[in-house]
């Protein structure tokens, strides 16, 4: 039977109550429930962290009859289905000062004893809320506390841009968390399950449990959230060959194109994410929303780019180079500490990157999940950088202009497009130097499309980049910075033009004295080398020349 798909953040009843389609995940989750304790999941937004919580609430809540179709309830397996009183809240929406976060606490705190029947609970402190609302309801129902807490660090990556504000958030998390901790010693919680994002040290979920289990990259918990390919086969292929004849239909596929490669295609566009660099799963939301909507599109940044991560970018685009093939160690991957961030860990937790593989054991190789990130990633990007957001002939045009220069090794056109882009880019706060400007350049072309490499390690130094066009054409670059002085003011344009080519100068020469085309050569590749002279804000000179001869 077809049925309709979970696209609105549904909860659990919601989805069971409505008879949407739900992908089981009650024999993950039963290990949770039969080994009670203190739990913490990171994951990606749009994850079904939220759907996962809501679950655990309702087993919780004993509502056996929402379970009576799925392995949890099957006459094989014992589970009780013992009811727990629990307290749900969430931290989602919230990206104010510390004082409305107190009281964002607060009101779901109070709401919470409200639906529980409590009635004597008050404070203006959440720790305190906290304490009185547990033991009552520990004291009313005779059993412990089952606590809920969905994307705790919300308050946190919200204000990430204002590092003073973070931390009075991350102060008041502290000590919210803390009296959970005080709680859970004293034996009133029976389990504490914590989801987010971005895992934050110093908040006090990390550094006051002691016992805290974190699953993020416990393969037993690989696909708690998100669809392996087992379920993928289950659930979602009976409804391609329908999908597949509306899109040939539509002529937005070809009509050759045979299921398997549609399969394929969808796979390629929305699958990939790992968390230990084996097992894959698909981006339930993503899935979801291609099944309603039958079109190969990019849902995930259409729900909303995190804000947090743009605004770090803004900051500190340097660190864009420095993405593609990353080794990070398990502490990187780890709790980040708000003063301190570094965009590949930051890049990681919110999704952007996932595990390759595991190179040895406190070693991972990174890479972009699927398609649907890497494009919408760029788009995004683009768009936040240069305030080319509704513009997309403009945009369409300059990247056929670079294109264009490249294949016609036309230096003068290339040039003129490298000053557009340093003349759009009003967000980088960062001084005039050659490493920013040359971030700029790269972000762009990445975000363009281009297929552009950064800071290659070769035996002769270190490539300033590499430029992939078709046809096997590389372009090995070299970027060189001087500054405008602003005094004196006189014959500003012939010092221009003269630092401009003493600027091409020394990157022409530096790619001749180390031969940074000379293995790319030895592949029989068509190498051209591009030296990139910049003056002050976006004054850009480009010189495209053949390998020097040996």
């Amino acid at each position: 039977m077809m049925m309709e798909f979970p696209t609105e953040g549904q909860t659990f009843f919601q989805i069971i109550d409505k008879n949407l389609l739900y992908v089981d995940k009650t024999e993950i989750i039963h290990k949770i429930v039969t080994k009670p304790g203190c739990y913490f999941l990171s994951r990606p937004r749009r994850f079904g962290k939220s759907l996962l919580l809501s679950t655990i609430a309702e087993l919780y809540g004993g509502n056996k009859d929402l379970f009576k179709d799925l392995w949890i309830a099957s006459d094989d397996v014992e589970y009780k289905f013992e009811k727990f009183p629990v307290i749900n809240i969430g931290m989602t929406g919230f990206s104010d000062n510390e004082n409305r976060l107190i009281n964002f606490i607060n009101a779901q705190l109070l709401e919470s004893a409200k639906i529980n029947g409590v009635k004597e609970v008050d404070g203006d402190d959440p720790a305190v809320i906290a304490t009185k609302l547990i033991g009552s309801l520990q004291r009313e129902s005779g059993k412990r506390v089952v606590f809920l807490i969905d994307e705790y660090d919300a308050p946190i990556s919200s204000r990430i841009d204002n590092i003073p504000q973070a931390e009075l958030n991350r102060d008041v998390l502290h000590s919210f968390y803390s009296s959970l901790k005080t709680a859970m010693d004293q034996g009133k919680i029976h389990l504490l399950f914590v989801t987010g994002v971005t895992k934050f040290a110093k908040a006090s979920i990390f550094s006051a449990f002691n016992n805290l289990n974190d699953i993020s990259m416990n393969s037993n918990y690989h696909n708690i959230c998100g669809f392996s390919m087992e379920e993928f086969e289950r659930y979602f292929v009976s409804y391609l060959p329908e999908i597949l004849k509306y899109n040939k239909k539509m002529n937005f596929l070809p009509t050759f194109l045979k299921l398997k490669d549609f399969k394929n295609l969808i796979l390629k566009q929305y699958d990939g994410y790992s968390w230990d660099g084996i097992q894959r799963v698909i981006n339930p939301y993503t899935i979801m929303k291609f099944l309603e909507n039958k079109l190969l599109k990019n849902f995930w940044f259409s729900s909303g780019t995190p804000s947090f991560l743009l605004k770090y970018i803004k900051q500190r685009p340097l660190e864009l180079t420095d993405i593609e093939s990353l080794h990070l160690d398990t502490i990187q991957l780890d709790a980040v500490e708000i003063d301190n961030l570094e965009l590949s860990p930051l890049l990681f937790q919110t999704g952007y990157l996932t595990i390759d593989k595991q190179t040895s054991p406190d070693d991972y190789l990174l890479k972009i999940p699927n398609k649907e990130v890497e494009d919408g990633f760029n788009s995004s990007l683009f768009r936040y950088l240069t305030k080319k957001r509704e513009n997309n002939a403009l945009i369409l045009a300059l990247k056929e202009q670079i294109a264009n220069a490249l294949m016609n090794f036309d230096s003068n056109q290339l040039a003129q497009a490298f000053t557009r882009i340093l003349s759009w880019i009003t967000y980088f706060e960062q001084p005039e130097r050659e490493g920013s400007h040359h971030a700029v350049i790269f972000a762009v072309l990445k975000c363009l499309s281009f297929q552009i490499t950064s800071q290659i390690v070769s035996t002769e130094g270190v490539i300033d980049f590499l430029i992939e066009m078709p046809q096997n054409t590389l372009f090995v670059g070299e970027f060189k910075y001087e500054k405008l002085e602003k005094e004196p003011k006189d014959n500003i344009e012939t010092r221009k033009r003269d630092k401009l080519q003493k600027a091409i100068a020394l990157g022409e020469a530096q790619i001749a004295a180390r031969r940074y085309y000379k293995g790319l050569l030895a592949k029989g590749a068509t190498v051209k080398c591009l030296a990139v002279g910049i003056v002050g804000r976006n004054d850009v000179a480009v010189k495209i020349f053949d390998p020097p001869p040996d």
